[in-house]
């Protein structure tokens, strides 16, 4: 009688209601569950292996582990991440030996240059001794700047970094009387720091030099060390705008110099954890904070 009070299009939807949506949502719900969760598992070893990854240093001989819950696909990547470290170790180190090669290389026909000069009483000879002495001092740093990237872990060690710096004033204290400066060091008592000796010396050295370099005769010189572990070279001296430009071996200067010790500095710095910080301004001195 074509269904005049619409029983059956009710029935039909109270058994879709009833029989399809209701259970359907709830699989769905379930199911969307149980693969987040699925999934979540199945990727926990490998937020593990990336944190782990994030944390790993080429320097380290250490290694990413594979887990044994870790899928095979993710294993081999694994795999080739170990083999990129091993081969960028290997390549550090051949960069290692390769500076200590150029270094011993050119230092000697240098050196011999040296005392040929010196016999030769003329102040071109001078002059060119001098540019040698400029030429030796560049190779030092370029040296010591290839060197940053094969420090190995074993280097750093607990070290009284308020001796370390005392030690390097009193060395460094002929070399500024000379340049007709002072210098004194300022600092509580020890103040123990895992770091790697050599390193932070030549920090302390380098920001001396560049105190030396920018403030000329007559400046004096304050080396501090702090209980927070920081380490602070200012001057009394003119100052200087702070107009430098980062280029690829180094701060690009006004003069159009490169300025490697500071480049180095900074390498060293970052190497212990660490940061350079440089306020100066025309008439007001300067100051290096590492």
């Amino acid at each position: 009688l074509h269904d005049p009070g619409h029983f059956l299009g009710s029935i039909l939807t109270y058994e879709m209601i009833d029989h399809m949506l209701v259970p359907m949502g709830l699989m769905l719900v379930l199911t969307v569950g149980a693969t987040i969760l699925s999934i979540g598992a199945a990727l926990r070893p490998v937020s593990a292996a990336a944190r782990t990854a994030d944390a790993l240093d080429p320097r380290s001989p250490t290694s990413l582990s594979i887990d044994a819950a870790m899928p095979s696909e993710v294993a081999g990547l694994v795999e080739a991440i170990n083999r990129l470290f091993s081969r960028t170790a290997e390549i550090m180190t051949a960069q290692k030996v390769f500076s200590a090669a150029v270094s011993h290389e050119i230092r000697t026909p240098l050196a011999v240059l040296r005392l040929e000069l010196d016999r030769i009483a003329d102040p071109r000879a001078r002059r060119a001794e001098a540019d040698i002495e400029r030429l030796l001092h560049i190779l030092e740093q370029l040296t010591a700047l290839a060197r940053l990237d094969v420090v190995e872990d074993a280097a750093f060690v607990e070290t009284d970094l308020a001796a370390l710096a005392a030690d390097v004033v009193s060395d460094m204290a002929p070399l500024v009387l000379d340049r007709g400066a002072t210098i004194s060091y300022e600092g509580a008592g020890p103040i123990t720091v895992r770091l790697v000796p050599s390193l932070i010396q030549n920090v302390v050295r380098n920001l001396i030099e560049n105190s030396l370099k920018h403030a000329g005769r007559g400046v004096d010189i304050v080396v501090t060390v702090c209980e927070d572990g920081s380490l602070t070279v200012s001057d009394n001296g003119s100052g200087f705008v702070q107009c430098e430009a980062q280029g690829e071996f180094g701060r690009v200067k006004a003069s159009g110099s490169l300025g490697l010790g500071l480049t180095i500095v900074e390498r060293i710095a970052v190497l212990h954890g660490a940061a350079l910080s440089i306020r100066s301004a025309p008439g007001e001195g300067s100051s290096a904070r590492v």
